[in-house]
């Protein structure tokens, strides 16, 4: 679990309330009940201006928190994943000092890393401090305006425990989860806490009469621009993936797991690892589909690999006597998951168990999994005919197709929905004033809001995924529609990669063939049942954003199999429920550390 934070503040600061407001974060984000854990704690500071990194003393991260060179400092939370772009030599034990040469030199020309990156620079003797992350902003970075200065971690409640000031739950933040499940444009979990924008860098200086800087250095726009393409290079996008995977996996000194299902999006990742020979390797399916499952097996058994195969059973927690799927009380896990990501989490993840030591833990394998590969993928419009349809509405087409897409839960509040449409105008917005226009402004919906947004990976360092290539995001953004529909990337590069895999088919998942009912994996069919009749009960939790009538219906329905083919979208929507109602019970642990 591993923190970066930042600060400028209005007057100049002391030592000792630097160690004061450090302390605040560290005791609530690393006191756990039942770890003794040895932190590091590195970093610079000078005057008003500082940054630190926050990690347990025992990391298998091989990039040191902070280097030093002649006076000027890399602070590091997450080093580029690209970062042999950025080095002569392409070794590690060089990669900090090249890096921090490089910026000095280029401070906001020819910075286009790729995720996971985020990292601070300290020029000019400590009197200049400079933030950066990965080029379409996916690592986490937020801000906070507080009364006594300006704050920016990859955790938004860090945010006000080093400004000292009480957090409140942001409506807009939570209205947005709970429309379309997940935080859109730049809001966040906390009001007053804000997501930096993709292509931006922090500026600030250590004299009191120098203001914060937001700088756009480019590095966005010069991806999703357009240019004249008139087909994909599978070539180009095959070897950038190759090589961003190559430069990451010198960053660490663990074995990897890479996810396989039967889709597209892993399929790339288990095929990029293959053909750049990652030796110490693992690959797993979750097995939530028989059907899926053998398309796996039929994949790994074509390229030898089938020793290397792990099946994750989803069922292997029933309790025999009851014949139930059994869990952690919802309330503990979720004091687990916003203590790892205040809140600003996929809220898929809450069906799943969590331990103290899942967080707290040295890495011990690095995760691939397929994370935004909905960005060559005919995403909201999929088909000929909605394409052609929508089209015809021009500048209106995004929006009106998202209202449709993401707006469908009549149990959630009027008011919430209006909130979350005004977050995604906002985003569309951005989006026409880079000169992106009619149907494309899906794809770009696609990459900076739901691709950034909604993956959990964006809070993980040690999770990877073959999609943070430059080069694809570059050509996927220029794709054409029959590309786009066609699946031409997929088939394109996997075939490139792992010639062996042409032609297999991919898994479909089947709306009459409903298995995670049948397994009883769903909520109100496992021990999380009781702990949401109980959130029911207590409609003060949630009722700001759901419908009570309306939500507790749904719950009957869904207890007696009657929701049809609607039934993955009301446990999605369950998840948010459960969310929003633990959510100020974590702001009240995360406030008494305000003094």
């Amino acid at each position: 679990m591993r923190t970066f934070l930042a600060f400028k503040y209005h007057e100049e600061i002391t030592d000792s309330e630097i160690d004061a407001a450090l302390s605040r974060v560290k005791n609530h984000y690393y006191n756990p009940e039942n770890l003794n854990l040895e932190l590091n704690t590195r970093g610079v500071s000078n005057k008003t201006i500082g940054a630190y990194v926050i990690d347990l003393k025992e990391t298998s991260l091989k990039w040191p928190s902070i280097y030093e060179e002649k006076g000027d400092y890399l602070i590091t939370y997450s080093p580029p994943s690209n970062w042999k772009e950025y080095s002569k030599t392409r070794v590690i034990e060089n990669g900090p000092k090249e890096l921090l040469s490089h910026i000095l030199g280029n401070k906001y020309e020819d910075n286009i890393f790729s995720a996971p990156t985020c990292f601070a620079v300290f020029s000019n003797d400590k009197s200049e401090m400079n933030i950066y992350t990965d080029s379409i902003g996916f690592t986490r970075l937020y801000e906070y305006h507080g009364e006594k200065g300006v704050f920016w971690s990859n955790r938004p409640g860090v945010l006000p425990l080093l400004a000292n000031e009480k957090a409140e739950m942001s409506k807009d933040g939570w209205s947005s989860l709970a429309a379309i499940g997940w935080f859109g444009s730049n809001s966040s979990p906390i009001e007053g806490v804000t997501r930096i924008d993709p292509g931006i860098a922090i500026q600030a200086h250590a004299k009191l009469d120098k203001p914060r800087n937001q700088i756009d250095y480019g590095a966005f726009n010069s991806l999703i621009s357009y240019r004249p393409q008139s087909s994909l290079n599978y070539k180009e996008i095959a070897e950038n993936m190759r090589n961003t995977l190559d430069s990451y996996q010198d960053l660490w000194d663990v074995p990897y797991t890479v996810d396989l299902s039967g889709g597209k999006d892993s399929r790339i990742c288990a095929a990029t690892a293959i053909s750049a020979g990652i030796e110490n390797i693992t690959f797993r399916t979750i097995a939530n589909y028989d059907d899926e499952l053998e398309v796996a097996k039929s994949l790994l058994n074509k390229v030898n690999q089938t020793d290397n195969h792990m099946i994750i059973n989803p069922l292997s927690q029933i309790d025999e006597k009851e014949k139930i799927l059994r869990k952690k009380p919802i309330k503990d896990r979720m004091k687990l998951y916003f203590l790892n990501t205040d809140g600003d989490c996929t809220p898929a993840v809450v069906q799943n168990n969590v331990t103290e030591k899942m967080i707290y833990s040295k890495t011990k394998k690095i995760k691939v999994a397929g994370v935004l590969g909905n960005i060559a993928k005919p995403f909201y419009l999929n088909s000929y005919k909605q394409v052609e349809k929508f089209s015809k509405l021009k500048n209106d087409a995004a929006f009106e197709k998202l209202k449709l897409s993401l707006f469908k839960y009549e149990a959630v509040s009027e008011n919430a929905n209006k909130r979350a449409i005004g977050l995604v105008k906002s985003q569309l917005q951005k989006g026409k004033g880079m000169g992106i226009n009619g149907t494309k402004l899906l794809d770009y919906f696609s990459l900076v809001d739901y691709g950034r947004r909604w993956p959990p990976q964006g809070n993980l360092i040690d999770s990877f995924s073959i999609f943070y290539s430059n080069e694809l995001i570059k050509q996927s953004m220029n794709m054409t529609t029959e590309e786009r529909m066609e699946y031409k990337f997929f088939t394109g590069v996997t075939k490139y990669l792992v010639p062996e895999w042409e032609n297999q088919e991919y898994f479909k998942l089947s709306i009459e063939k409903d298995e995670r009912s049948n397994k009883k994996m769903r909520l109100w069919q496992t021990s999380d049942k009781d702990d949401i009749e109980g959130i029911l009960k207590r409609p003060k939790l949630w009722n700001e954003y759901f419908d009570e009538n309306k939500l507790k219906q749904l719950w009957e329905n869904a207890k007696i199999d009657n929701l049809g083919i609607y039934t993955n979208a009301i446990e999605k929507l369950f998840y948010r429920v459960i969310m929003i109602a633990h959510f100020e019970e974590y702001l009240d642990d995360l406030n008494s550390g305000i003094s």
